[in-house]
């Protein structure tokens, strides 16, 4: 259905299953059943101006393997948007069941969206402190985007992070305690994330910056036909060597092939990435978070990237 917003008047499009929408020229949020919103409504100001987050940006792709001599100082800015996405924050507490001592306490930012406009990693740490209540004649060209998944769904997934964290350590306590888990929505946060469209020679790029900490989520470069030589050099030689070292070690077993067998899959394994860098002329950079939840989206994508390869090679 069409909604039209009370503060700047504009018109949009709303799913008739979303109860809580944000106009995307002005950021007014509101529930459109009621009028208002029954929880409060923050946002976080860009610390981080277009002229800075883009310089953050260029200096964190300067300085990865194989990117060409002068890359960011000869790149072009095409464009640039700063999107405020909304984010539930959410305060979670722990304590053993029976017992009265709060022993866990943490604040969790969720964004409600189901398909973000932007790169975030799994498990990035937004920032709880430095929101401000939102007034939209305080922000100006940016878009805005509304919750598309609801309070109930998010809380659930607070908790559970949460419980399976505290849980582990009251075991590790040997108590025999129980986790018990409270929670409460502490309300709707905006924020800010920079997108920025540049070119180098005839390809186009895309990067992103967070625009409250500076950090650079995501950004595209090129890489030069001499490193990616090296690369996928580097990745023949090194299953080579493990061949040779798996051949010795059997020799010596008087197993050549069980030899052979075991050395060459560990070989494979390291000289992945290697091709994964000379086999794309446009590479990737993206924030490593630490974490278990990282560390398995990690893997899961280097492993779909490597049939996605193997696929390539001709038999």
């Amino acid at each position: 259905m069409n909604y039209t917003c009370s503060n700047c008047g504009g018109s949009f499009d709303v799913p008739e299953t979303v109860s809580v929408v944000t106009c995307p020229y002005c950021g007014l949020t509101v529930n459109i059943k009621v009028g208002k919103l029954d929880f409060e409504h923050y946002f976080y100001p860009a610390i981080y101006d277009a002229q800075t987050a883009y310089g953050r940006l260029k200096s964190i792709l300067s300085r990865q393997f194989g990117v060409p001599k002068g890359f960011s100082d000869q790149i072009n800015l095409m464009g640039r948007v700063l999107h405020y996405i909304p984010l539930y924050l959410f305060y979670v507490e722990g304590r053993s069941k029976g017992g009265q001592e709060v022993l866990e306490v943490e604040y969790v930012a969720l964004p409600a969206l189901k398909m973000l406009p932007v790169p975030i990693p799994q498990g990035y740490s937004f920032p709880v402190r430095g929101k401000i209540y939102f007034k939209p004649q305080i922000v100006k060209d940016a878009k805005f985007y509304s919750p598309t998944v609801s309070i109930d769904d998010l809380e659930k997934i607070a908790r559970a992070r949460v419980y399976n964290r505290f849980s582990r350590e009251l075991d590790l306590a040997g108590r025999g305690l129980e986790a018990k888990i409270e929670s409460r929505c502490e309300g709707l946060v905006h924020y800010p994330i920079w997108e920025f469209r540049y070119s180098y020679l005839n390809y186009q790029f895309n990067g992103f910056v967070d625009a409250v900490n500076g950090e650079v989520l995501y950004g595209q470069y090129l890489v030069s036909t001499m490193h990616r030589t090296i690369s996928m050099s580097l990745g023949v030689g090194l299953i080579f060597a493990g061949a040779i070292i798996g051949l010795i070690s059997g020799l010596a077993l008087s197993a050549p092939l069980i030899g052979l067998i075991g050395g060459v899959p560990p070989a494979f394994a390291g000289a992945i990435p290697l091709f994964m860098r000379g086999a794309y002329k446009v590479q990737t950079y993206t924030l490593k978070v630490f974490g278990t939840y990282e560390r398995e989206a990690s893997l899961g994508k280097e492993i779909i990237e490597a049939v996605k390869f193997i696929g390539r090679i001709p038999i």
